[in-house]
């Protein structure tokens, strides 16, 4: 793991850049959960950094018979995601302030989709997490050249999510420019 950056622009005014003036974000980071069903069908799922839950709608099309929640950080794209999908349930959940109060203790699979590269945390964020499912699905970008995307304060590398072992499947390239792992969780 390589820090990109020492200063963190995560900010409400960073992300404001972002989400104010969209009603749809990042469907397209969610379209390999076609591809694992048994992670999804009937099951309940948290997809942290849901931003505007476009994701929530698509992987609710597919499998109908999830319970998905949405959890974001930035409370204005919540507030949008609320308004634009009234039947799915958002959350607050701040990743770097540890504040996971809100969040059921027993999940199936919690999804942490381009996220953790922005947070200053990511592997006490993981450690807490697995706490809390019997699966975590993460992806984040390719390991990242220079001084990488603006909004990066981390890039990883294969290897170092070894720790969390059991890894259950680590597949690069999805899309060519991220990598998915699939860890097991604690949660029975």
């Amino acid at each position: 793991m390589r820090r990109l950056k020492e200063d963190n622009n995560n900010t409400d005014e960073f992300w404001s850049t972002i989400y104010d003036d969209k009603d749809s974000w990042r469907d397209s980071s969610y379209h390999f959960t076609k591809n694992y069903p048994l992670f999804f069908r009937n099951k309940t799922i948290l997809d942290i950094g849901c931003g505007l839950g476009d994701g929530i709608v698509l992987m609710n099309s597919l499998y109908p018979t999830a319970k998905f929640i949405g959890a974001d950080f930035y409370i204005p794209a919540l507030k949008k995601a609320r308004k634009l999908h009234p039947d799915h349930k958002f959350v607050y959940l701040d990743l770097d302030a540890f504040v996971i109060n809100d969040i059921p203790t027993k999940l199936d699979t919690i999804m942490v989709i381009q996220t953790l590269e922005h947070i200053e945390h990511p592997f006490v964020a993981i450690a807490t997490l697995l706490l809390r499912c019997k699966h975590l699905m993460i992806t984040v970008p390719k390991p990242e050249k220079g001084k990488g995307h603006p909004s990066h304060l981390w890039s990883f590398e294969k290897g170092d999510f070894k720790h969390f072992e059991p890894c259950v499947k680590e597949i690069v390239g999805q899309r060519k420019n991220r990598v998915l792992y699939i860890f097991k969780g604690t949660v029975k």
